[in-house]
Parts: structure tokens; sequence; C-alpha cells
């Protein structure tokens, strides 16, 4: 391939934007080197390999994301989950403490009546 075939396809290259660029700005990129791949069509094979590169790291990325987002939500569930198991133990405390108090007051009637 000729000189600047080979200088354009290393400027294409370098000069892909990363993914946390505007969703603008990787629109109109991806129109444009295909517009490019239009006029040097021997590169086309490069380009899009080079795009579909570009969308499997993203894909990556995503899950990766993903996966991360899901496991803090994850946690968020098992601590509120856990601080409800709390709450419900202490109410079953309290409800046996009030019963045992309950016990101990039947207790001291029937011991009452005994005398």
């Amino acid at each position: 391939a000729p000189l600047g075939v080979s200088v354009l396809l290393n400027v294409i290259i370098s000069s892909y934007p990363y993914n946390n660029e505007s969703l603008a700005r990787q629109k109109t990129y991806l129109q444009e080197i295909l517009k490019i791949t239009d006029y040097v069509s021997v590169f086309k094979d490069k380009v899009f390999a080079l795009i579909f590169d570009r969308f499997l790291l993203m894909d990556v990325e995503i899950r990766i994301e993903d996966l991360l987002s899901k496991e803090r939500t994850k946690d968020t569930e098992n601590d509120a989950m856990f601080k409800m198991e709390e709450d419900e133990n202490n109410r079953e405390e309290s409800q046996m403490e009030v019963d045992s108090g309950k016990d101990r007051e039947a207790i001291e009637q029937i011991r009452n009546m005994a005398d």
C-alpha cells in the first residue's frame, strides 16, 4: 500500500474516540471514516476490523460495569435484608421480654391466691 494510505490508517486508529467521549462525537467519527473507506477501499477491511474491535471493547466494559453495578445493588439489598432481620429479631426479643413479664405477673398472682 502507498505510504499515504498507511499514514491515513495510523491517523484513523490513533484518533479513534474513547468510549467516554460523547455519543455525537463517536457517531460522527464513524460516519466520517466510513466515508473515507468509500474513497480508499484498500484499507476498508482494516477499518471495519478496527470498528468491530472497539465495539467489542465497549461491550466488555459495559458488561463489567453492569456486573459491578449488580454487585453493588446486591450488597445494598443484602444490607437492607440484614437490617430487616435485625429489626425482626429485636421485635421478637422485645415480645419475649413482654411475654416473660406477663408470665412473672401471672405466677405472682397465682402465689398471692395460694396465700
